[in-house]
This record gives C-alpha cells, sequence and structure tokens, in this order.
C-alpha cells in the first residue's frame, strides 16, 4: 500500500471512463443515459496521475513516486 510522506492513504487521481449518453438531433449531449453517471459508466481505464494527497495536497507525478508503507 502507498502512504504519503504525511502518513494520509488516499490521492486523488485521474481516469478515464466511457459512458452511455442521450443525444439530440444535433448530435449534441443531452444527458446520462441513466440517473447517475456512475450509473451509465461502462469501461473505466486505470488511474493515472498526478497523484494528490487528499490531506496535504502533496503531488507526486506517477504512482511509483509515492513511498510504500513500511
Amino acid at each position: 500500500m502507498k502512504k504519503c510522506v504525511c502518513g494520509n492513504t488516499t490521492f486523488y487521481a485521474h481516469q478515464v471512463c466511457r459512458l452511455d449518453i442521450v443525444v439530440d438531433g444535433d448530435n449534441e449531449f443531452v444527458r446520462n443515459a441513466f440517473a447517475t453517471a456512475d450509473a451509465s459508466i461502462y469501461d473505466s481505464g486505470n488511474p493515472y496521475g498526478p497523484y494528490t494527497c487528499t490531506s496535504c495536497n502533496r503531488e507526486y507525478g506517477d504512482w511509483d513516486d509515492i513511498p510504500d508503507i513500511q
């Protein structure tokens, strides 16, 4: 498990997701196909950085840059 130098173990990251949506006759987004975005997601990629500690905001460029808990 990874751990920020401040001791926190949760991080903000990025992820690409694909979801089903509804469009209008101009191919413009109207709404998600289902009630929420998470219910409409059918595919998602791996999280990627930069990773930011949710406690102290320290930024790590890559997952491997975050120290492992010893």
